[in-house]
């Protein structure tokens, strides 16, 4: 036996009063900002494996760490020169700028925190995935 579910009928925003629609905004907002906090670290972890392609012999990455750059719209993490710890203890610098989402992504979540400044970091540990920003 199938079961169909019928589709949640469209809802004609042009019809919200607006404080109703500011807050279906804020809510589509938050859900955005959430799902992005939740792709990143795996979306930096690929882009550094990634930018480690070529050396075979490289140690597995443990971390990466964005600074800032500011710019006339506001200040952003900087993607090109996150500083990558691997297991060694060695650091490396890549230019992620290239991959794919990531760009996109790390602006998102710039634009979602309010409290960044020229001196903040986000850290992106790779076991287990997570992230900490520092203000």
């Amino acid at each position: 036996m199938t079961t169909e579910t019928a589709a949640a009928p469209r809802i004609d925003l042009t019809q919200l009063d607006d404080t109703e629609l500011l807050r279906i905004f804020h809510e589509a907002e938050q859900i955005l900002s959430d799902r992005n906090e939740a792709a990143l670290p795996a979306l930096v972890l690929d882009a550094v494996k990634e930018a480690l392609a070529d050396e075979p012999d490289a140690p597995a990455p443990v971390s990466a760490v964005f600074t800032t750059t500011e710019w006339d719209n506001g200040t952003f993490w900087d993607e090109t020169d996150p500083t990558v710890t691997l297991a060694d203890g060695t650091t490396r610098e890549f230019d992620l700028s290239g991959h794919g989402e990531l760009p996109g992504l790390l602006a998102d979540h710039s634009s979602s925190n309010d409290d960044i400044a020229d001196d903040s970091a986000l850290t992106v540990t790779f076991q287990p995935l997570a992230l900490q920003t520092n203000y």
